[in-house]
């Protein structure tokens, strides 16, 4: 059974999943739970709070084990591989030849042997015919347009395999691509020929598998979850809502507002069966009201309400009440989870009291004095709220290998006896592996 747990606070997510892992899914104590996240830093904030409600007989005693965070990815490859009664040391363990890394150097092989013409590729051919040196980013280019249409529009790419190669490529929605997109189908189906089945066949043999059979799989835990969600490949929730047909599947969904889900649950079309074809333009209209930043930061949200509409069970958590915002924080997420325009005349006067510093706007010149202005905005925090603990701190940049030697000093420097500075422990997330790990 898929249920979906969306709500426009994250700590009332993970306390939901907390209740969901408090009753164990199988009786044997060493299967662990499988979690799936989209970063590490999200994994050792969900580990902290499920700490301090699995097993505690006090608030704050209890222990988070055997508990397995992968991604999203591996999950859906664990599964496909199960559905396809494949070894799962076996796949984990290969690369797959239709990732794009992979994908780029097939492609420029084919091209340079001449297994694909130059002149099947119209213009993208004919771009191809100069300078070696421009073939390179030109494949890797190709290459990540199919790595996309197999994880976005599998439906496609299947379509293009059963192409006879008359007229144009087959959209996979009924109609045809426009002329000047036909080289893209011809590249895919030379790649076909020297690497095999596509990762989009391959996905929709599981989820045919899935749909056909019942009873749990082997290698696979009884219950899996998927926590904080911004976006989900088609292909990807295809294989999830088949497999949700033999075991419990959850998704735990950080959605901004409440009010803007169930607006465009009602103007969105009925939900046709997992695997057929929509339009999404037509699904889901972009909204032409709310607020501003709603309309403008919620396309991720809106995309994924589209996979997700009419499936599953519905499981909204929402604490708005009627308490009435006393910041201007408290303000704009009670804007946010209302969908209200900022310019709207409802007869609700509010004046920004003198003391509110709920947001601030700090000017610094250069990376290094931002950092240290926000190391001494943290220290204020900590000094005036004294229930404030480091795990309620997140530090979020655009460019974290830019910014993470420059954190990594102005917060660590505090430690010095000779700075009159609190000691600021920092845990950086998402950083490269061949930053972190000096052997790569």
């Amino acid at each position: 059974m898929l249920t979906v747990h969306r709500g426009s606070r994250a700590d009332l997510l993970v306390a939901r999943l907390g209740d969901l892992l408090a009753t164990p899914a199988s009786d044997d104590p060493f299967v662990p739970e499988v979690v799936a996240v989209h970063s590490r830093g999200i994994e050792r904030w969900i580990a902290q709070h499920l700490s301090q409600r699995l097993g505690a007989d006090v608030a704050g005693d209890g222990v988070a084990a055997t508990i397995d965070f992968p991604f999203p990815a591996s999950v859906v490859e664990q599964a496909t591989g199960a559905a396809l009664g494949e070894a799962a040391p076996g796949r984990a363990t290969s690369p797959d030849p239709w990732r794009a890394a992979e994908l780029t150097f097939t492609l420029l092989d084919l091209v340079d042997r001449g297994a694909v013409p130059l002149g099947d590729l119209d213009a993208f051919g004919h771009h191809l015919a100069g300078s070696h040196d421009r073939r390179l980013p030109a494949m890797r280019h190709a290459a990540e347009l199919i790595d996309s249409y197999q994880q976005h529009r599998p439906d496609m790419v299947v379509a293009w395999t059963r192409w006879d190669g008359t007229g144009l490529p087959p959209d996979g929605r009924g109609g045809t691509l426009p002329a000047r997109l036909a080289w893209q189908a011809r590249l895919t189906l030379a790649a076909r020929d020297a690497l095999g089945e596509t990762r989009a066949e391959r996905v929709a043999r599981a989820v045919s598998a899935l749909q056909a059979g019942g009873g749990p799989l082997p290698g696979l835990p009884p219950r899996i979850s998927l926590f904080s969600l911004t976006a989900l490949a088609t292909a990807h929730f295809r294989v999830l809502a088949a497999l949700a047909a033999r075991m419990d599947v959850h998704v735990f969904l950080l959605h901004p507002s409440p009010v803007a889900w169930e607006r465009a649950a009602a103007t969105a079309v009925d939900a046709p069966p997992p695997g057929a074809p929509r339009q999404r333009r037509a699904d889901l209209p972009e909204p032409d009201r709310g607020h501003p930043l709603l309309r403008r930061w919620g396309r991720d949200s809106r995309e994924l309400q589209v996979l997700l509409a009419g499936r599953g069970d519905d499981d909204a958590l929402d604490d708005a009440g009627a308490v009435p915002p006393k910041t201007l924080l408290h303000r704009l997420q009670a804007d946010i989870r209302a969908d209200r325009a900022v310019d709207r005349e409802d007869g609700e006067p509010w004046t920004l009291a003198d003391d509110d510093r709920s947001i601030q706007v700090h000017g610094a010149h250069g990376r290094q004095r931002q950092v240290e202005v926000a190391r001494d905005a943290i220290l204020e925090a900590f000094a005036s709220d004294p229930t404030l603990e480091a795990r309620d701190v997140v530090v979020m940049t655009p460019d974290i290998e830019e910014f993470a030697p420059l954190v990594d000093a102005a917060f660590r420097a505090s430690a010095r006896g000779d700075s009159g500075i609190p000691d600021l422990r920092v845990r950086l997330a998402d950083r490269a592996l061949t930053t972190v790990n000096p052997l790569l």
